[in-house]
């Protein structure tokens, strides 16, 4: 008796001849379930689900992305953390302070009563320093003016610490603003030939008017004048997700409004402590301020 299944010889195997041969289908499938194991592994794994986040830098003002367990709350240098699911996996979202030591850290995760303790290692970076000369430098601060210098920094500070319980914090961010970067984040400044802080946030030079957009949709939880950063908006996205907006003409928006993903919120200006138009643009992350380049 013929057998239908035996191994054919010389030429490759026509459309009928794989009918009558099934077995011919086997290398295939064997070669197609690899691809889909593979396929499935490269999605699970950390760095497939980390780069559909955010972008990373385990530098002093960076971002760092940590797997932790289901169900845990998550805290680093004494705040509450951003934690978001992907890629059926729980990832802490982490802020690194200008000021943090380079060096191993420890991200505590909490869940189901127990504690965890996360390691992060902290590379060294060199920040540049820049000159800058600002208008009225003669000026001596009177005591009413450092009282409502001291209530604004209260206010501002409360703004950082804003925290609203958000699962799909969207972090797809635009830039707010066409321009030229004119000042990095990160740099030490000498203003007006005296040292400051550390710049915390972007400048995008732009001129007097231009639109300012909201990089993805948020909350603004407050605006108002102050004497460092002028006209000012404070947009919340989520678990500690604050962008802030200062220097500006033109305020467009009200607390507690919704905006959308390239709306316009407001347009640039100089007011407060500045050289000239521009839009500084901060980004805070677990009460903490980091490089707005790394949701871009």
């Amino acid at each position: 008796m013929k057998n239908n299944f035996s191994k054919p010889h010389g030429r490759h195997p026509g459309p009928s001849q794989l009918i009558r041969d099934p077995w011919l289908f086997l290398p295939i499938i064997k070669i197609l379930n690899v691809f889909i194991f593979i396929s499935i592994l490269f999605i699970a794994s950390p760095i497939y689900a980390k780069s559909h986040i955010v972008k990373t830098d385990n530098v002093p003002g960076g971002i760092v992305i940590k797997s932790i367990p289901r169900s845990s709350k998550a805290y680093f240098n004494k705040h509450r953390v951003m934690i978001l699911k992907k890629r059926w996996r729980y990832w802490a979202i982490v802020g690194i302070p200008l000021t943090m030591k380079p060096g191993k850290h420890y991200l505590l995760a909490v869940y189901r009563n127990k504690r965890k303790l996360i390691p992060i290692k902290i590379r060294h970076k060199q920040y540049p320093f820049t000159r800058l000369t600002v208008r009225n430098s003669g000026f001596i601060p009177t005591k009413d003016f450092i009282k409502r210098l001291s209530r604004e920094n209260t206010t501002t500070h409360k703004a950082f610490e804003h925290w609203s319980n958000k699962n799909n914090v969207d972090l797809n961010f635009i830039m707010p603003v066409q321009g030229r970067i004119s000042s990095q984040f990160g740099v030490h400044r000498l203003m007006n030939y005296s040292r400051s802080s550390q710049h915390r946030g972007i400048d995008i030079a732009a001129k007097t008017g231009t639109p300012i957009r909201a990089p993805a949709y948020g909350t603004v939880i407050k605006t108002g004048r102050y004497v460092l950063l002028g006209n000012t908006i404070f947009i919340d996205h989520g678990q500690n997700l604050i962008t802030v907006y200062a220097h500006l003409s033109k305020i467009l928006v009200k607390a507690n409004q919704h905006v959308k993903r390239g709306q316009i919120i407001g347009r640039v200006g100089s007011t407060g402590r500045s050289t000239g138009p521009h839009l500084h643009w901060g980004v805070n992350l677990n009460n903490t301020r980091v490089n707005p380049l790394l949701f871009i």
